[in-house]
């Protein structure tokens, strides 16, 4: 393993504004466009050195169907 491009994170709708304000306020990532393609799905993107912090919303997150990934 060299190098990771990204961490995805995941959130329910209802913790959306503390999982942002953490990870902007808090933590002082600087937040990067997504996709136009999924622009509207809520959550953020962040930059952390030559590593990206995703931030995605999952209505009923569990171990087996979530999108959590590195």
């Amino acid at each position: 393993l060299n190098r990771i491009d990204h961490i995805q994170v995941t959130s329910s709708p209802e913790a959306e504004d503390a999982m942002l304000f953490f990870y902007s306020k808090v933590l002082g990532l600087t937040e990067i466009d997504k996709p136009e393609t999924i622009k509207d799905n809520g959550g953020a993107w962040y930059v952390l050195g030559d590593m990206q912090i995703h931030v995605s919303i999952e209505k009923n997150p569990d171990n087996a169907t979530s999108r959590r990934h590195i």
